[in-house]
């Protein structure tokens, strides 16, 4: 089920570490690293691609010290990726900072974690943020979404493995050869927050094999594939008041998960269905997603369930949400193969009638979604990082 006590624990920490980039100001000049003696934190200045360039350097000694990268407003061209492969990391841009991709390089933008075919857990970082920037994939100039050097690795805007703890906030991610933002290998406690994934070749974002990911207030528009797509055991993932608008496929695709609300979000103008769930070759699809509170209009069909038995897909549920003019091409608000998908219509309200303290309702599915929407609370009326 959603948010049990790891989830607690994570929100906690989350909470707690808000203020983690600082406000500590370098003492050296353009491209220098410098340290701040109350917070105990390394300072480096980002104002050209020569920068960049010695950026890597001091990221790749993996030192412990925290580390505030600070990048000035301007174009930053990349030949490679900027890899973050040591815990303790902010990257925080200035208004106008933006990193493109250069042509042909065929990478991540920013890479966070491991690269290695087959990450260990050994190889885990933790605590890196990511603020205030524009990353541009530069697709049109990129000859494949594989990377040369190492084709298990995708041209996304911000590719993520083995990482706990990564925040992602006001950053504008576009135009990549395959993804915008992509987390897989075993990620945990992942937050994207105000945030645009549009025009991506494939989708806004890809979850895998990931627990704990929470993506609120983000626009995810236009992207040839899909807005969402979530495969490959994700678990204990929200989506909240976020926009699903104008996807050439489907808004959001999901198998191989479980636990996933989305919750006051708009679906709108997918070129296929708003929501297709189903299964993979191993019959794994999705259990306990939850669909509340969300307007699903304008697609070319409403909620789709793809699985034809409960041993493939089972707990799926779609309440207090408003669907309109999906049904140009004959299809159905909520359709299935054969695996049940609930539909609860009015009744109740659960910010309303679970106000007072200790007032759950009986019955898994809304002592669920009354937990999610604490969760929720919890983190979008946390103070500003």
């Amino acid at each position: 089920m959603l948010y049990r006590e790891p989830f607690r624990a994570f929100l906690a920490i989350f909470i707690a570490t808000l203020g983690f980039a600082g406000v500590a100001v370098a003492a050296g000049g353009e491209g220098m690293v410098s340290e701040d003696s109350v917070l105990e934190e390394l300072v480096f200045e980002v104002s050209s691609n020569k920068d960049l360039r010695k950026l890597q350097r001091v990221l790749d000694e993996k030192g412990a010290t925290p580390l505030l990268v600070k990048i000035a407003a301007g174009e930053y061209r990349l030949k490679r990726s900027l890899h973050v492969n040591r815990s303790n990391v902010t990257i925080q841009g200035e208004a106008g900072a933006r990193l493109k991709l250069a042509k042909k390089a065929q990478a991540p933008v920013i890479a966070v974690g491991s690269q290695s075919e087959y990450p260990l857990d050994a190889e885990r970082i933790e605590n890196v943020s990511i603020y205030d920037l524009e990353i541009d994939g530069n697709r049109e100039f990129q000859e494949s979404e594989y990377n040369q050097e190492r084709p298990w690795i995708r041209n996304n805007g911000i590719d993520a493995r083995t990482v706990t703890g990564l925040r992602v906030e006001r950053v504008v991610c576009g135009n990549n050869r395959s993804g915008g933002l992509v987390i897989s290998w075993r990620c945990r406690d992942v937050v994207a927050k105000d945030c645009v994934f549009k025009n991506n070749y494939f989708d806004g974002v890809a979850y895998y094999d990931s627990v704990g990911v929470f993506t609120v207030d983000c626009l995810l528009s236009e992207n040839l594939g899909a807005g969402v797509s979530i495969d490959n055991a994700v678990s204990n993932a929200l989506f909240a008041n976020c926009r699903i608008e104008g996807n050439r496929d489907v808004g959001v695709f999901a198998r191989h998960s479980e636990g996933l609300m989305f919750y006051k979000s708009v679906v709108k103008d997918s070129g296929n269905w708003a929501f297709f769930l189903s299964h993979d070759e191993r019959q794994k699809g999705v259990f306990d997603v939850e669909i509340a509170s969300c307007e699903i209009v304008g697609n070319h069909g409403g909620v789709r369930m793809g699985s034809v038995n409960t041993i493939q897909s089972a707990g799926n549920r779609v309440t207090l949400s408003v669907f309109s003019e999906n049904g140009s091409l004959g299809r159905p608000d909520l359709s299935t193969a054969g695996a049940p998908l609930d539909r609860l219509e009015g009744g109740w309200n659960p910010e309303v009638e679970y106000a007072e303290e200790g007032a759950i309702p009986e019955g898994p599915f809304s002592k669920r979604l009354y937990q999610t929407l604490n969760s929720y609370d919890a983190l979008v009326k946390s103070p500003e990082s």
